[in-house]
């Protein structure tokens, strides 16, 4: 009874913890004085069309600590195409830099887990 529930739990952790390959490029990390607007463009590297994850840390200034988090997910991304995915974060920090802390595979369920294995990223 129990065996069907549990498989497509693992499935979807499965998924989630090994996203395709993957390219990314961030477009955008800019304070407006009300947000932060990200962008990234991530690029899916694999044979399947898939859906990504996309952990990222906003460290602001002068202490470099982080003053918000974001998780940006993509929908399906074909084989060698590329997605934008965005976000507008409310803070009235100025001086911020954004930190890509993971990328994962579809979130299990549509539930926010947080970043399973994160991988730093700096970007500007």
């Amino acid at each position: 009874m129990l065996t069907i529930p549990a498989v497509t739990l693992g499935r979807a952790v499965q998924r989630f913890v090994s996203p395709h390959p993957h390219e990314l490029i961030v477009a955008q990390c800019s304070p407006d004085g009300t947000n932060i607007n990200i962008a990234i463009d991530i690029t899916n590297l694999g044979d399947d069309t898939t859906r990504f994850s996309i952990f990222v840390e906003i460290v602001g200034e002068p202490l470099g600590q982080v003053v918000r988090s974001a998780t940006l997910t993509t929908d399906g991304v074909r084989p060698e195409r590329s997605a934008r995915v965005t976000a507008l974060v409310p803070s009235n920090q100025q001086n911020v830099d954004c930190v890509i802390v993971a990328v994962g595979g579809e979130l299990p369920f549509g539930i926010d887990i947080g970043p399973v294995e994160p991988i730093r990223i700096n970007v500007p």
